[in-house]
């Protein structure tokens, strides 16, 4: 016992000295600039989602269909209120407010902590309106949870203590991220264990990334681009290839610690994500367009902070 207490202190105070480098290890200019670059794309991106929610090619529900289908409006927490007004003004309003919300943080983010706040809120509101039709989409959470935690960065400030406030926010946002995955690869262990227990089948058996894939198409219709090969061909391959996806979700909250991993972390999530597209046809672009931000082009990834 006083062995497992001493091997986790040493851990932690690995961990806390990992921080500190990365922090304060020198090159705060740099890393500073290079992380304000980062955010400045992170807003980018987030007003071509603005954008998309208005154009007929998108990905995003479509505006008018949002505005037809009021019969089937669910509204989740955050858009109760717009069963007490006019439907069709009200997503209207939201839409709209979205968009100009984010044309003005991605001029204006370092101005005023109240217009990152207010850009958040805007697409806060979005994602409630249009999760609230029966189905929960996960694939811009993670963009909005990064949109939640800027609005928590410092104010410009040229100081030394101003860059590594900064610095400790952005570090924050990628530690959250990869805990996201790091849950998510824990609950599929889980998984794996319990409907061994229960002799079900699981992620280990040749036929599941098959049966996965064929669930995906009854909903969609469509057949992403390596389907057709994986349902025809059940394989332990193909158990191992799930296997490792999992294990790299559930490792990727100790690559926070290791920013001279950070573009390796970053590779093998975007990956994963391509993966997951290529055969079960989930659209994960705007997080794979997030993970290349945080780690790809990580601030802390560098020598100075190894």
């Amino acid at each position: 016992m006083v062995m497992i207490k001493r091997n986790i202190n040493r851990a932690l105070t690995q961990l806390k000295d990992q921080f500190h480098l990365m922090i304060y290890g020198g090159q705060t200019d740099e890393k500073y600039k290079t992380a304000k670059v980062l955010v400045q794309i992170f807003y980018f991106i987030q007003l071509a989602v603005a954008y998309q929610a208005f154009t007929f090619n998108s990905q995003l529900p479509d505006w008018t269909d949002i505005l037809r289908a009021e019969e089937m409006f669910m509204p989740l927490w955050p858009v109760q209120w717009v069963k007490l007004v006019n439907y069709s003004i009200a997503c209207k309003g939201i839409l709209l407010s979205f968009l100009i919300a984010s044309f003005i943080s991605t001029l204006f983010w370092t101005r005023h902590t109240i217009i990152r706040a207010i850009s958040f809120l805007s697409f806060f509101f979005y994602l409630a309106l249009i999760s609230s039709f029966g189905k929960i989409d996960h694939y811009l959470h993670l963009m909005l949870v990064m949109s939640f935690f800027l609005v928590l960065l410092p104010k410009s400030n040229k100081s030394v203590e101003g860059k590594t406030a900064f610095l400790k926010v952005f570090w924050f946002v990628q530690l959250f991220a990869l805990t996201t995955y790091s849950i998510s690869g824990l609950f599929k262990f889980y998984g794996i264990a319990d409907q061994l227990i229960r002799g079900q089948i699981s992620a280990i058996d040749p036929t599941a990334f098959g049966q996965n894939i064929a669930k995906s198409l009854f909903h969609t219709g469509k057949p992403p681009f390596l389907s057709e090969m994986i349902l025809h061909n059940p394989s332990y391959f193909f158990s191992i290839i799930l296997v490792a996806g999992y294990l790299i979700e559930l490792a990727a909250i100790f690559f926070a610690f290791l920013p001279r991993w950070h573009r390796l972390i970053g590779s093998l999530l975007i990956l994963l994500h391509i993966g997951i597209g290529l055969t079960v046809g989930a659209d994960f672009l705007y997080q794979i367009l997030v993970v290349g931000i945080l780690f790809l082009y990580s601030p802390f990834e560098n020598k100075a902070t190894v």
